[in-house]
């Protein structure tokens, strides 16, 4: 005879296989639908966004001259050669992600543009297949496309993006107190976060990582939502691995899972538990990316009959093979790390002042160390990635993932100041008026 407590796990495996079974449908039907819309009704925008690229050229650096905030075009013209495609068996299609090519391209430094430029024009002499991704931005990138341009589009992506983050700033600062929020905005700052998400290829996973932080901002708390935590992880899992690129999918599990862990170190958690809730949210955000990625692999091996194993990873997971590649790679983690702070060097040191005169006026007088290793661990998250990933593990995809890194990092720092001291100091002068403290 089942007892209350297995029929409880019961029905919760049966409403997780339903909202799996209900996304992979919805995965499905969304891209088939959005192969329908023919390449007539798309082709004048997108001959319009190959001039706004060819204005820009491949990586315009529009911003502070920073190495750090440059915008990707050669993503965003495959992205428009993908959307322009269409097929009289859209499943097919959808399951195939193919793109056109033009020969002689790929000796040219900026082949994505005249691959994007041939398929516009109808000269392309051939076509590949990127079948390994979802590529679920075409959901709504193709729609948009049969009314807009792609600067037309741009705006309208950064409009949301912006009034999403402030949305999520404001949300914070409510929930868990201006000693949160100033970490969180530190570190998306200095990827600059407000100004990338001009470019479609970065800002579906920004908008994601908004999101997922959003979720824990406002379910953290409830009873069910805090019992089955990692689940809500997975479909952030799941929406990562269809919505988003391989561009920094990282930040969508390290950034809601820093503001996870801090709203659990605020709830008295010990070192044992937030380990627990560390390892049981990342791995249910993991298992659920894996299978999504997985699931499309097989369909597209299916679909199309290719098989090919580095069509599926493309390259990009791996162990260095030598000493010397892995000695780079490390090179290469320390350039990630170094060229945002470079770059944003008089926000660092200014940081730097205010946090060591906090630490000497409002000194801690007890700090729980072991509490605090979890969140030194998701420091070290862009660390972990650039030495497995080959292909997105340089500094110029590192630099995004970084905000990671220096949320965590201040959030640490945090720690060792006595808040309620600090907090209580502002209230009695003019600040504890603005309502900014929480």
């Amino acid at each position: 005879m089942d007892t209350t407590k297995d029929k409880g796990m019961k029905n919760i495996v049966k409403k997780v296989l339903l909202t799996a079974a209900g996304l992979f449908a919805f995965y499905l039907l969304s891209l088939t639908l959005v192969y329908c819309i023919p390449k007539s009704a798309m082709v004048e925008n997108v001959a319009e966004s190959i001039g706004v690229i060819a204005q820009d050229g491949k990586y315009p650096n529009w911003f502070f001259g920073s190495p750090v905030c440059f915008f990707d075009n050669y993503s965003d013209s495959r992205m428009l050669n993908m959307a322009l495609q269409t097929s009289e068996h859209p499943f097919h299609a959808a399951m195939s992600a193919d793109y056109e090519v033009v020969e002689g391209s790929g000796d040219t430094e900026f082949a994505q543009y005249y691959d994007l430029v041939a398929a516009a024009e109808g000269k392309a002499t051939g076509s590949e297949s990127y079948g390994r991704m979802w590529h679920g931005y075409l959901v709504w990138l193709k729609p948009l496309l049969t009314f807009l341009n792609l600067h037309e589009i741009r705006q309208i992506i950064y409009m949301v993006s912006f009034f999403l983050y402030l949305l999520t700033i404001l949300a914070m600062n409510k929930k868990m107190g201006f000693r949160a929020a100033f970490p969180f905005i530190c570190g998306t700052l200095m990827s600059y976060t407000t100004i990338i998400t001009i470019n479609m290829m970065f800002s579906v996973d920004v908008n994601l990582m908004l999101l997922g932080v959003m979720m824990v901002l406002l379910f953290s708390g409830n009873r069910t939502y805090d019992r089955y935590e990692p689940l809500f992880f997975g479909l952030i899992g799941t929406s990562m691995a269809f919505w988003g690129t391989f561009e920094a999918p990282l930040i969508t599990l390290g950034m809601p899972l820093l503001i996870s862990m801090q709203m659990r170190q605020r709830q008295g958690k010990n070192a044992k538990q937030l380990w627990g809730h560390l390892i049981g949210n990342g791995a249910g955000y993991g298992i659920a990316y894996a299978v999504t990625l997985v699931l499309k692999w097989v369909l597209a091996a299916l679909v199309t009959g290719s098989s090919d194993g580095s069509a599926v990873s493309g390259g990009w997971i791996g162990l260095p093979p030598s000493f010397r590649e892995y000695s780079g790679r490390l090179v290469s983690i320390l350039q990630g790390y170094l060229t945002p702070l470079r770059s944003m060097g008089i926000l660092i040191g200014l940081i730097a002042v205010v946090l060591a005169v906090l630490i000497i006026r409002f000194r801690a007088k007890k700090v729980a160390v072991g509490r605090l290793l979890p969140f030194a661990f998701i420091c070290c998250f862009p660390a972990f990635w650039t030495l497995v990933l080959f292909g997105h593990s340089g500094h110029g995809f590192t630099r995004f993932i970084m905000m990671i890194s220096v949320d965590a990092f201040l959030w640490i720092v945090m720690n060792f100041i006595d808040w309620e001291s600090f907090r209580d100091k502002l209230k009695k002068g003019c600040f504890g008026k603005t309502g900014l403290l929480g």
